[in-house]
């Protein structure tokens, strides 16, 4: 019997170590996945100063790094003053035909920028004029041709950049690591409290009795005369 219950304290140590490296791994990798998912947030694979405010064309370097979430082009201004007009008003009278292309001149993606297409981002200060389905990562180059400038704009600090659209779906993994992270500790921690009391009285493995528990070699049961 003794045997079984130091077998069975043994195993609960080892269970318990198990489950606390396992909720210590998954708490490792959300803090990971935490980390590259701000980073990509904060990515932009192109950010170049556009002049809206006349016909032309600008090339600039896209550098595309995520292949499996789509692109938002916007419009980064102050867009000051003009009256009761506000920026998503004042940039419907744009209208910008934006192309990328791989290294080899081959068009991968196009776009229009029009006044169906604008509306207002997450920022402050960017206006959402276009996007991209996702395509894969890459170097590339992007081609505006304003075709339908804004007069308005003339000199206003412009600049069109692209970063990567998500819906908040990214985070299920990361929230989902947590939760088990936190019942993998929970469980390692109950299992050994559970196994300290024996280990702190016996050890791993208890080789003999004790004194006080040892029978009397002199003891026969009754009295001696």
């Amino acid at each position: 019997m003794r045997k079984k219950i130091a077998i069975a304290r043994l195993a609960g140590l080892i269970l318990g170590v198990l489950f606390l490296y396992g909720g210590y791994s998954l708490a490792v990798n959300r803090d990971r996945t935490e980390a590259e998912f701000d980073e990509l947030l904060e990515r932009r694979p192109m950010e170049v100063a556009v002049d809206f405010s006349k016909c032309g064309v600008t090339t600039a370097p896209f550098r595309h790094s995520c292949s499996i979430h789509s692109v938002a082009l916007c419009v980064k201004t102050p867009l000051t003053g003009q009256g009761q007009q506000s920026p998503e008003e004042r940039l419907r009278e744009l209208s910008a035909t934006i192309v990328i292309t791989d290294p080899n001149g081959q068009e991968i993606r196009r776009t229009r920028i029009d006044r169906i297409s604008i509306y207002r981002g997450s920022g402050d200060d960017e206006i959402v004029v276009s996007g991209f389905p996702p395509f894969p990562a890459g170097e590339y180059s992007a081609t505006i041709d304003v075709d339908g400038p804004v007069a308005a704009l003339a000199g206003e600090n412009t600049v069109l950049l692209a970063k990567y659209s998500f819906c908040g779906c990214e985070r299920i993994g990361e929230w989902f690591s947590g939760v088990l992270s936190t019942v993998h500790y929970f469980i390692g921690i109950c299992l050994l409290l559970l196994v300290a009391p024996g280990l702190v009285r016996h050890g791993f493995w208890r080789h003999r009795l004790r004194e006080d528990e040892a029978p009397n070699p002199n003891s026969n049961g009754g009295s001696s005369c």
